[in-house]
């Protein structure tokens, strides 16, 4: 099989990094769900910590990348259309569900596969 080769700079590769992470450019005029997912997508997760000071930590992370969006936006994607939902992996993650064979095995596993993070055996 021939594979084509490509050749880049290292900042390039930044610069795509930057770029696909939705922290480059210019934010919609109004987030939507649609652009929340695509941040999702390109992210793979939105990590949700316990801690608030400002906000959440998982809106603090799509505002960073979408822009103004509305929390009932997020919400209904969770809740009413199941597009995104919750995941403990040891830590508290959104998930897109279209990725949920992807972490499936490692649901089945669980408490097994978190034994070893949390330090007890299950």
């Amino acid at each position: 099989m021939n594979r084509a080769h490509i050749e880049t700079t290292l900042s390039n590769l930044k610069r795509i990094a930057v770029f696909k992470q939705h922290l480059y450019g210019k934010y919609p005029k109004k987030g939507t769900k649609d652009d929340i997912l695509s941040v999702m997508r390109d992210v793979a997760y939105i990590q949700w910590d316990p801690i608030t000071i400002v906000a959440p930590s998982h809106v603090l992370s799509i505002w960073s990348r979408v822009g103004d969006f509305r929390l009932k936006d997020l919400e209904e994607l969770m809740w009413k259309d199941k597009k995104v939902f919750e995941h403990w992996t040891p830590i508290l993650m959104l998930m897109l569900t279209e990725d949920y064979p992807i972490f499936h095995s490692l649901m089945r596993r669980f408490p097994q596969s978190m034994a070893g993070s949390w330090g007890f055996n299950c």
